[in-house]
């Protein structure tokens, strides 16, 4: 009876472990829909951001050379 049971319980946590992957894949979704979205109203993205912050580095870099 214990292997039923322990077959249970694993059946439960499998159960639980695909629950918790399909509730991250829908953060996810919606992380990048907020983002696109985002864009989409004019605010800039993450990636945009850290690309003017690198330029603005290169140019200020350049200026004390």
């Amino acid at each position: 009876m214990s292997s039923a049971a322990g077959i249970g319980s694993a059946v439960e946590s499998l159960r639980w472990i695909g629950v918790l992957r399909v509730a991250g894949a829908a953060l996810v979704a919606l992380g990048v829909g907020l983002e696109l979205i985002g864009e989409v109203l004019g605010h800039p993205s993450e990636q945009a951001l850290r690309a003017a912050r690198e330029t603005e580095i290169a140019g200020l870099a350049a200026q004390v050379e």
